[in-house]
């Protein structure tokens, strides 16, 4: 797993959180309500903390990172 997989994984969120907003804006999102949507990404992203603290558990995850 790459060093700033964590950075990686927030901006996908916050992408993912921009593209949901955008097509609920165009009115392209009829099925789910804005909070329906903003529960899943919250849900995957707990899920995501999990697999992190797993990983650290088992000593798979670096204790030291550098971003630049």
């Amino acid at each position: 797993m790459e060093k700033n997989n964590v950075g990686s994984v927030c901006l996908f969120l916050q992408l993912l959180t921009l593209r949901v907003q955008k097509m609920f804006i165009k009115k392209e999102l009829k099925k789910y309500t804005w909070q329906q949507y903003m529960n899943i990404l919250l849900h995957d992203a707990y899920h995501t903390g999990q697999i992190i603290q797993l990983r650290k558990l088992q000593g798979s995850w670096p204790t030291h990172r550098s971003y630049l």
